[in-house]
């Protein structure tokens, strides 16, 4: 049976302090986790990128050296750790760091390795991430390389990623996610790679392009990954006053038509848990406050 919650929560903003560590490192400071920043050259959009990793705690312990962890994939990297790298600068940052270390100390989730995938910048980020023509963008891009991400994910990233650190590699153990533009080359890219990724997180996620297609995908797909994390606020727009109860904005019905189409797909082999933050705006810092009830529903102990 598919669990539906719908949750309201609110999340105080942590200082956020960057770690920079090398993947292979020494015992020092093993309680908490540490951030390893890598560079991944890709031939299949012919450009660098940052691969930033945050590794559990105590992952460079010498009795830990034989431990394998379940690894999750982010998508926007840059907006992840710190407010004055992210693609959007107004928005803030996940500040997962901060995040993951107040977890590991309330053992609210399991050690997990975070792969944080840089975006090609902000003004290239959507010809990675959209499959199909957004008619809203601006400039309008009218050929984006989005069909080629789930191939630069399974055939470069993740082997990339797999060579160099100790992930468990069973769908179970493997996620996926993403916000907006990320949001959606996530979904994409699970319906394009059925069976290789257990868990999806879905924040604020632009599934109208082309006409609604990525709906299709979904209904069609082979399979779909066994947990399922949604978010979004009521406040998507950014207006500057907010009625909670208000009517439902597009991109909140956007949501709605995801999420039925998800647990029509699944019949009862997916577990939803979707999130609705009243007057939540789309920007880093509200996908990051919705974050760590998210990580414990997809990768708890």
């Amino acid at each position: 049976m598919v669990a539906l919650a719908i949750l309201y929560r609110c999340f105080v903003v942590a200082s956020l302090t960057t770690i920079l560590a090398a993947p292979a490192g020494g015992d020092a400071d093993s309680s908490s986790p540490r951030l390893a920043l890598l560079r991944l050259h890709s031939t299949i959009f012919g450009n660098d990128r940052l691969i930033r990793v945050l590794l559990p705690p105590g992952y460079s312990r010498s009795d830990q050296r034989t431990r394998r962890y379940p690894v999750f994939y982010l998508n926007d990297g840059q907006d992840l750790f710190d407010p004055q790298l992210s693609t959007f600068r107004h928005g803030g940052s996940y500040l997962l760091e901060e995040r993951m270390r107040a977890l590991y100390a309330q053992h609210a989730v399991r050690p997990i390795i975070i792969v944080g995938i840089d975006n090609a910048g902000r003004r290239l980020r959507p010809n990675e991430y959209l499959p199909w023509p957004d008619t809203t963008l601006r400039p309008w891009m009218p050929q984006p390389h989005g069909k080629l991400y789930p191939a630069f994910m399974t055939q470069e990233v993740m082997p990339f990623v797999q060579a160099r650190f100790r992930v468990l590699t069973d769908s179970a153990n493997t996620g996926v996610g993403g916000a907006s533009y990320g949001a959606l080359a996530a979904i994409y890219l699970v319906t394009q790679r059925p069976g290789r990724f257990g868990r999806l997180l879905v924040e604020s996620p632009s599934v109208y392009p082309n006409d609604y297609a990525l709906i299709g995908d979904v209904e069609s797909a082979r399979s779909l990954p066994s947990r399922v994390a949604i978010g979004v606020g009521t406040n998507e727009d950014g207006d500057s006053t907010c009625i909670p109860a208000h009517p439902p904005e597009a991109e909140m019905m956007d949501v709605w038509r995801l999420t039925d189409a998800i647990m029509r797909r699944q019949r009862g082999s997916s577990t939803l848990r979707l999130t609705v933050v009243d007057c939540a705006r789309h920007r880093n810092m509200d996908f990051g406050a919705r974050f760590p009830g998210a990580i414990e529903f997809l990768f708890g102990p």
